[in-house]
């Protein structure tokens, strides 16, 4: 695509959203039992839910912003959340295996005093 006044551009356009929320940020979690090797932020998280009717695959999905994240190709039925942590290990000895774990995030960790994420979706 291009324009008389600039040179090419390039546009993304959507008829509907996608049905993928973030539907809890767990940006400054409580602090880790008395001796252990974890800081506080170990255990921050990001929960992503598919609200919509129809199974949702994430791949190509991406988060830039805060932190970063690429979806891995995986399915979220209609109504299933998973998490993207900022460490896997610290998430497990606190939430337990039960909570989907799509994967780790880049970019140190989530701001306690504001965050601008964004959700890319694919074409």
């Amino acid at each position: 695509m291009s324009s008389p006044w600039s040179g090419p551009t390039e546009a993304s356009v959507y008829s509907s959203l996608p049905p993928l929320r973030i539907t809890e940020l767990m940006y400054h979690p409580p602090d880790p039992p008395a001796g252990s090797t974890n800081v506080a932020d170990d255990f921050e998280y990001i929960e992503f839910t598919n609200i919509g009717g129809q199974p949702l695959n994430l791949g190509r999905f991406r988060l830039r912003g805060g932190v970063d994240f690429d979806f891995p190709t995986i399915i979220l039925n209609p109504g299933q959340s998973g998490v993207i942590v900022r460490d896997a290990l610290a998430f497990n000895s606190r939430y337990g295996s039960g909570p989907l774990v799509l994967g780790v995030y880049t970019n140190d960790n989530l701001s306690n005093s504001g965050e601008t994420d964004v959700i890319c979706c694919p074409p």
